[in-house]
């Protein structure tokens, strides 16, 4: 946390409970320049997606003109700007840029940037203040409508999750196409050219499940899409259990944790009850994960505790493998070849993106089948995007 300047303190002395909390984090500078940046948005071309986790926005930057998008990196609490992501769109004239902030702080934000003095200058020499209209998705558009209106002047234009994940992906294979791949059992990738010409050749219908906070499967014919199931284990499963069970307290720590984990000293694997040959006969793997957590139970290993890097790596593959699955048996029984994962549950989720191709493959396999996991590398902004090109349609 940034230091307290010294009227602040003062100012704390005489305030209790969350208002002293406000008026601290008031005190900071950051938040005007953070006023002046979220403010200048209102009427650009912008989509937004408001999940239970992470709000995430796209603007589409067409010359200088639009150059305030490039004004920070890093707004408010948690606002980030993702330079990596960026894209340019010669179609549409531009550039795409990625942002996102934790859903969490945006009630305090938006009461921060309401009190800010850019706030008052703004409104005052803006006679147009009330007019932006942003295209947004998400449970945080109904949530948060009155607060970003009352807040930044930001009008949401509602956009159905389902309509604008569909419209996201369409997108990305009309403008976007090399941020698709298709990543293969041994960790290989294939062309987006490859995934492009599978989506507009007739190999509909295909599967999108959508990890988020929690998971939703959507099917996505020629004629529309629908939800055909879902599943409460999601993204937020991995960080609540994560955050439970080891020192983590962030998505980035968690998955760094994951990545150096070693899940066999908590998980048992199938060569573990049926050994070698026993496995083989099964037709099984042998390291496949026949019960997560399950060696915690043998006494002989009750004596050694754990490490973080073990149980955040397990949980990440309990997390992934109960999705896929669900995932796949949907994809069977709806005559879907190939599955789409979108969702802010993969970003820089290698572990996970290994686990749901390999599954992915070998579920089909085992039904003398043929199945692909697609991915893209603006996954969990598919949502925003589809908002931004009804934005575009309008």
């Amino acid at each position: 946390q940034a230091a307290r300047c010294e009227d602040a303190s003062q100012q704390e002395q005489s305030t209790t409970g969350p208002d002293r909390l406000l008026v601290r984090r008031h005190s900071q500078p950051g938040w005007e320049r953070t006023a002046r940046y979220c403010m200048g948005f209102r009427n650009s071309d912008v989509g937004m997606d408001i999940g239970g986790t992470v709000g995430k926005f796209v603007v589409l930057q067409r010359g200088d003109a639009d150059d305030h998008v490039l004004s920070e990196e890093r707004f408010g609490e948690s606002g980030e700007r993702d330079a990596s992501l960026e894209v340019a769109c010669p179609a549409l004239g531009g550039t795409l840029h990625f942002c996102k902030w934790r859903t969490e702080d945006t009630d305090a934000a938006m009461h921060y940037i309401s009190m800010s003095e850019t706030r008052k200058e703004l409104v005052v020499a803006d006679s147009i203040y009330k007019d932006g209209r942003i295209y947004a998705t998400g449970g945080g558009s109904y949530r948060f409508a009155d607060l970003f209106e009352k807040s930044l002047g930001w009008s949401f234009v509602k956009v159905g999750e389902f309509d604008a994940l569909v419209q996201g992906l369409r997108f990305i294979f009309d403008y976007m196409p090399d941020s698709l791949y298709c990543l293969q059992a041994d960790g290989t990738e294939i062309s987006a050219g490859f995934c492009n010409k599978c989506f507009n050749s007739g190999r509909f219908p295909v599967l999108v499940c959508n990890i988020g906070t929690g998971v939703s499967m959507i099917k996505v014919a020629f004629d529309g899409a629908e939800r055909i199931g879902g599943t409460s284990i999601g993204g937020s499963t991995f960080l609540g259990l994560v955050y439970q069970m080891t020192s983590a307290e962030t998505f980035q720590e968690a998955m760094e944790l994951a990545k150096e984990g070693n899940p066999q000293e908590v998980d048992l694997l199938v060569s573990d009850i049926y050994g070698t040959e026993g496995g083989e006969a099964l037709g099984m793997p042998n390291d496949l994960v026949a019960s997560s957590f399950g060696r915690l139970t043998r006494r002989c290993d009750k004596e050694s505790r754990p490490s973080e890097a073990a149980i955040a790596a397990s949980v990440c593959i309990m997390v992934t493998q109960s999705i896929v699955l669900y995932a796949c048996q949907l994809a069977r029984r709806h005559s879907c070849r190939e599955v789409i994962f979108t969702g802010g549950f993969l970003e820089k989720n290698d572990i996970a993106r290994r686990k749901l191709a390999v599954f992915v493959h070998n579920e089909f396999k085992r039904f003398e089948g043929e199945g692909r996991a697609l991915f893209s590398q603006h996954a969990e902004f598919a949502g925003a995007i589809g908002c931004l090109s009804q934005k575009l349609r309008s």
